[in-house]
């Protein structure tokens, strides 16, 4: 119980005592309240008594927001210092992407553009010994055949061409050369039948050939005894 009772005999309200560390507390909290209000709101409110139970002067409540105003402030200005680092890295970051694109790009074109010009000369190098290997096979052709061997084996050193395949390749412009110009269709299938009984001489015995759908006949020298060989 209290010592000094009421003169009136009514119950009196007994503050405790607030430590300073409490004080400390309630006077932070509500400078920070009072700095997110309008200037013109917080600069009315320290001016009344509503300072005073927080132990404060209008001038200490001034001070402190103020400060806390200033520190946010600090605090904005490094985070928009700091996104626009963020926004500088990415647009530094995408320009390099743009530009080795672009090298890339180059670089394709770059390539493209040696291997359409190699392939160019290849063809034109293919070409010039197209024309070099027909000029050596007219001027063989007209030659004896027993001189044939001989030439075409000059040739192949003087070209630089594989002697096997160049006289493959001569083989067959010869025979293109004994097909005759002019060919004239068989009225009516032919039925060319050889009996094994039968022998022929060399130097008389006829071969049906078949070009192109047309029927030719010829002598051939090198003719061998056949067996029946049907034509449509």
């Amino acid at each position: 119980m209290p010592d000094n009772p009421s003169k009136n005999g009514t119950a009196q309200v007994v503050e405790y005592p607030v430590s300073d560390e409490e004080k400390a507390r309630r006077f932070h909290a509500e400078v920070v309240r009072m700095a997110a209000q309008p200037e013109s709101y917080w600069l009315f409110l320290i001016g009344t008594d509503h300072v005073q139970k927080f132990g404060a002067t209008k001038e200490q409540f001034e001070q402190a927001i103020r400060a806390v105003l200033a520190e946010q402030e600090k605090r904005e200005r490094t985070e928009k210092a700091e996104q626009r680092r963020i926004e500088d890295r990415a647009e530094k970051k995408q320009e390099r992407e743009v530009k080795h694109t672009r090298q890339d790009e180059a670089r394709v074109r770059r390539e493209t553009e040696r291997a359409r010009k190699e392939t160019e000369r290849l063809e034109r190098e293919q070409e010039e010994r197209r024309k070099k290997r027909d000029a050596a096979f007219a001027a063989i052709a007209d030659l004896p055949k027993l001189t044939h061997e001989v030439r075409l084996r000059e040739a192949a050193a003087r070209l630089g061409e594989d002697l096997e395949i160049l006289t493959e390749e001569f083989e067959v412009l010869l025979a293109a050369r004994e097909i005759p110009e002019e060919l004239a269709p068989w009225p009516e299938p032919v039925r060319c039948e050889v009996s094994p009984l039968r022998s022929c001489e060399r130097r008389h015995c006829h071969r049906v050939h078949a070009v192109g759908g047309l029927y030719v006949r010829g002598r051939d020298r090198d003719a061998r005894p056949q067996a029946d060989l049907h034509l449509p």
